[in-house]
């Protein structure tokens, strides 16, 4: 850490997070926030701690935690993550504020236990965004900014102020520099130009930045960044381009995720400043070698499959069509695999198995390479439920792994499904459930029967009669974890709880795919009851 890094807003605009040198590329990771704005995409509390660990062992710079006051659950979660992060040398913690004075008091109640809060104010500033959704002219939405900026300034004791202004590309240049320069004169220390709808080419994009940074008087006060969405396919080289004219904060995602077509994914951007660092010369301080697990975490959660042939993380990256390509990489792995996944922490799956006969120390190392960091409890238990599967399918992938942990040994709530009995004849399905229920440290039984158009829909019909838990089933994606016909069968729901109008995820695995789809379901029913 540089001794040059002052850690008090009231002293300076130059603020950099205190786990970085001065010289490096800021990370800061939208993955709890942008990302989570992704359709299909919502977390749990429990789920974003997990990810919040996951960034801060990585060792990105700054993690934005959350819309703090878009819900009550969500400034909890951002004051959790500020918790996590009280100490120096921890990630810098982000809120996001819109413009309201109200809004920017209550952020930074959510973010002011981090050693390094950042208050990220945004507002829209294209003539389509003030016009049509704002419904504000120029000068009060200049109006809007300065005041918000200049409240943050003066109730923050520390930490630094963000402002972004939300679709820069389609911002007319003059207006855009104008309201840049008054958001640094107001205590603004970081100035974010997004590409708010991925629609900019890379010559707009470098001239929107070349017209900051040579017309906006006060830009030396402040450090410049980027948040490229990825609808054109051009994030990664909007962002790289914009590296070349001296940006130094990157805005990502884990694995890509958030609005429409996404962001730039976190490991795209350290793939290209670590392997190709003579090119840029930057340097960052991100632990290279989580980003697969990072990666693997969040698409876990988020129900969103990395594709095999994703470049860097993807599992068959590495492999060959070709005899030719075979030939040269068996005599020297350079001539066709130019890199190591290893070194971004990618274990592909085929890479590693548990057989019947495993222990506790391989187990655990295997969830080390996924990214669980689980205690010597639930590791003893993984190892009983890998050798129950092992035995029957012959061996453990990390894939099945991962569906182990996440059906059978993080899931926890007031039921645990005991046992189906279903059937159908020609016009009707039916379906008996069992639950158990645990109150006050009391278990009983619940049986209940229903009728469904088939026979997963009289499971779930049966499952609320049991729970009492009104909810619809939203999605039913099934898939065989094994080879050949040695499978076992994986089940995610995605089940809407009509108490809240929230979707909630749940996950089940059972050799029997629609007993797996009950686990499923009673996964979800107890994310409901948990939340």
């Amino acid at each position: 850490m540089s001794d040059e890094i002052d850690t008090n807003a009231k002293n300076s605009n130059m603020i950099y997070p205190t786990n970085m040198g001065k010289d490096d590329i800021i990370i800061f990771d939208t993955t709890l926030r942008d990302g989570e704005q992704s359709e299909g995409c919502g977390m749990k509390p429990s789920e974003k701690e997990r990810i919040a660990r996951a960034l801060i062992k990585a060792n990105v710079n700054v993690i934005e935690a959350g819309f703090p006051t878009s819900t009550d659950r969500d400034f909890a979660n951002v004051k959790k993550t500020a918790d996590m992060c009280s100490t120096q040398g921890s990630p810098a913690v982000a809120g996001l504020s819109i413009t309201t004075l109200d809004s920017v008091v209550r952020t930074y109640e959510a973010i002011d236990s981090a050693f390094m809060p950042c208050m990220h104010i945004f507002c829209a500033t294209s003539p389509i965004h003030m016009e049509k959704k704002l419904k504000k002219s120029p000068s009060e939405v200049y109006d809007m900014v300065v005041s918000s900026v200049a409240k943050a300034k003066s109730i923050m004791n520390k930490g630094y102020i963000e402002f972004s202004a939300e679709d820069a590309t389609r911002t007319e240049p003059d207006f855009l520099c104008s309201i840049v320069e008054a958001a640094i004169d107001a205590g603004a220390s970081v100035i974010n130009l997004p590409d708010t709808v991925g629609f900019a080419t890379m010559r707009e994009f470098s001239n929107m930045i070349k017209n900051v940074q040579d017309n906006v008087k006060n830009i030396d006060k402040a450090v410049l960044s980027v948040h490229c969405h990825n609808d054109n396919g051009l994030a990664l080289a909007n962002t790289l381009n914009a590296i070349e004219l001296g940006v130094k904060q990157i805005e990502t995602t884990a694995s890509g995720i958030g609005e429409r077509a996404g962001n730039l994914p976190l490991h795209l951007l350290v793939f290209q400043l670590i392997s190709y660092k003579m090119q840029y010369n930057k340097k960052i301080c991100l632990d290279q070698k989580q980003v697969g697990p990072l990666t693997y975490l969040v698409s876990e959660i988020v129900g969103i499959p990395i594709p095999p042939k994703e470049p860097v993380i993807g599992s068959r990256v590495m492999m060959h069509g070709a005899g030719i390509h075979w030939d040269g990489a068996r005599k020297n792995k350079l001539t066709y695999e130019p890199f190591d996944q290893k070194d971004f922490g990618v274990y592909v799956t085929d890479m590693a198995e548990l057989g019947p006969r495993c222990g506790k120390a391989g187990v655990q190392t295997c969830l080390e390479q996924i990214g669980y960091s689980l205690d010597d409890s639930h590791i003893k238990k993984t190892t009983e439920r890998v050798k129950f599967y092992a035995d029957a399918i012959k061996s453990v992938s990390l894939e099945t792994l991962k569906a182990i942990v996440d059906c059978e040994i993080t899931a926890d709530g007031p039921f645990v499904f005991s046992d189906a009995q279903y059937g159908r004849d020609s016009k009707v399905a039916r379906a008996t459930v069992s639950i158990f229920k645990t109150f006050n440290g009391d278990k009983t039984v619940i049986s209940e029967t229903s009728e469904g158009d088939g026979t997963v829909n009289a499971i779930c019909k049966a499952i609320n009669k049991a729970t009492g838990i009104d909810a619809k089933l939203e999605k039913h994606n099934t898939k065989a974890l094994g080879k050949g016909s040695d499978t076992v069968g994986y089940v995610e729901v995605k089940v809407m709880f009509n108490g809240d109008g929230y979707t909630y995820t749940g996950k089940g695995m059972d050799f029997d795919l629609n007993i797996a789809s009950a686990k499923a379901y009673v996964n979800a029913i107890n994310q409901i009851v948990n939340k």
